[in-house]
């Protein structure tokens, strides 16, 4: 039994290696994400069969928005990191967790980009930066674009350095226990008069409620301590019934399957094997004890005489 268990280990690992090391796909020239390309990298997670088209189209204008909207103050492809990390992050063989630009790089976009950019993208960003890690390319804990380092300004302060902003025009938020938020008091005034006496029925609007934790605590409010998914964008535009999956989505998921579904036939056979062997072993044992074993007539009836 002990071969049969290191065996089923073996198996289960080449199960997960398989799973694994299919996960990155390229980011085509006519795909969705190949904007993003110019963030650095080419590799990146593969889009969930249970994407819908609309959502795709979506995604792809978004890109294109992001991608253009900061050509004019990014340098080094800061702007493309960062924006790319939210919907297509670095994907790496070998890891089921992406590898995400490192704080910096999100400071300096801050300093440069602001002006340039809408204010709301700016006071989302604030929240974004302190979720990356502190550290640099070196360290191997985040990326870096090539040339960031040369044109990297260490002086300054930026939006990231402006610290809490106090609440202001928001009368809904009074008594939720807080006095200090991110975003300026310009742009609260903003925001108020965007959503004042809304009626908001589009289903971008709730994909910020849906990624609220579970958890119940005793003041009421959860830490946010990890990058946002990039699938929660999936739920923007619904899969209709009748909408077909996409054709590579398809080949992907059967490359991904055919060798998993291979390796669990492969372990049952092998399991089978040893299972009749260790069966076939005992009934020979038996066999040939009873063979050995001196007949007694003990526990047989009498005979009868005539």
């Amino acid at each position: 039994m002990a071969d049969a268990t290191r065996l089923f280990a073996l198996c289960a690992l080449a199960i997960l290696y398989c799973t694994v090391a299919q996960q990155c796909v390229q980011m085509k020239d006519k795909s969705y994400f190949a904007p993003c390309t110019a963030a650095g990298y080419t590799t990146t997670f593969p889009v969930p069969p249970n994407v819908s088209k609309r959502s795709l189209r979506w995604v792809g204008f978004y890109h294109k928005y992001l991608v253009n909207g900061v050509k004019n103050c990014s340098v080094a492809q800061i702007g493309e990191a960062i924006g790319c990390a939210m919907y297509a992050p670095y994907c790496r063989e070998g890891s089921s967790e992406p590898l995400l630009p490192c704080r910096r790089i999100c400071t300096e976009f801050l300093k440069r980009c602001e002006g340039s950019v809408p204010e709301w993208w700016i006071d989302d960003f604030i929240g974004r930066c302190v979720l990356l890690p502190d550290e640099t390319a070196a360290s191997g804990k985040c990326y870096e674009p090539p040339q960031f380092t040369d044109l990297h300004v260490t002086n300054g302060t930026g939006p990231f350095d402006r610290g809490c902003q106090k609440m202001v025009n928001f009368p809904f938020c009074e008594n939720l226990g807080y006095q200090y938020t991110i975003a300026t008091p310009e742009n609260q005034v903003q925001a108020y008069r965007f959503f004042y006496k809304k009626n908001m029925t589009g289903a971008r609007y709730y994909v910020n409620c849906e990624r609220y934790p579970d958890d119940v605590t005793a003041h009421g409010f959860c830490k946010h301590t990890k990058w946002p998914s990039p699938e929660y964008w999936n739920e923007f535009y619904p899969v209709q019934p009748t909408d077909k999956p996409k054709s590579d989505n398809t080949v992907l998921l059967v490359g991904v399957l055919v060798p998993v579904i291979l390796v669990l036939v492969i372990v049952s056979a092998v399991i089978l094997v040893l299972w009749k062997q260790n069966k076939l072993a005992a009934m020979f044992n038996y066999k040939k004890y009873q063979d050995e074993k001196p007949f007694s007539g003990q526990g047989l009836p009498p005979t009868s005489t005539a």
